[in-house]
């Protein structure tokens, strides 16, 4: 699945049961998130009935999939979000891995990562993650010289735009691709008469 792919769905309320983004972008994580959010829960005291939040570093892998398997209650979904997954222990990775093979479908189980997990240079192997969780449900976040329509989709749909990908394209290379600036920019093209208007009087 790609990055615009989840976003979309996530949006519609139909996220996937379980999903695992990876890159060194926070922006684009908690554009994801939102999206997760803002499509499963309309109101604020849904999302705090259904959602639950994890930090990596501090529970196992056991901890955030039994919350994931757990039915909702007062909301039609439960949405598990798990930052920093990087830093969970690999033995929770038999209880993840099975957990994603038959995964709750009353629950979006959504890992972030805030690296990328693949091999390189500072990673002598992929990490675990990669291979508990199948290949389809993992969304790697491109690299800054090949993402300039996926960086800039955020902005569009946060704010209400219709941008072609080649004005996407020209945005980021006006601007850059750091996301709070897309945003902004983003917003200007909202409301240009705002920008423009002179004050009355």
């Amino acid at each position: 699945m790609d990055y615009a792919a989840f976003v979309q769905a996530a949006g519609r309320g139909q996220p996937p049961p379980i999903a695992l983004l990876h890159g060194p972008d926070p922006q684009l994580l908690d554009d994801a998130l939102a999206a997760a959010t803002r499509g499963l829960f309309r109101e604020a005291g849904e999302a705090a009935l259904g959602r639950e939040v994890f930090e990596g570093w501090r529970p196992p892998s056991t901890m955030s999939v039994r919350a994931a398997s757990t039915l909702p209650f007062a909301t039609a979904m439960r949405l598990v979000i798990v930052r920093r997954c990087q830093a969970l222990p690999a033995k929770g990775a038999d209880a993840l891995g099975a957990y994603a093979r038959d995964p709750n479908p009353s629950s979006c189980l959504l890992l972030l990562a805030d690296e990328s997990l693949v091999a390189s240079r500072d990673r002598r192997a992929d990490h675990w993650l990669l291979t508990a969780v199948p290949a389809a449900a993992v969304v790697t976040l491109l690299t800054r010289e090949g993402r300039s329509a996926e960086t800039c989709a955020p902005a569009r749909g946060r704010e209400g735009l219709t941008v072609s990908d080649e004005a996407a394209r020209l945005l980021v290379q006006w601007v850059g691709d750091d996301g709070a600036s897309l945003l902004g920019e983003a917003r200007k093209a909202r409301w240009p008469a705002a920008a423009t208007t002179p004050p009355s009087g």
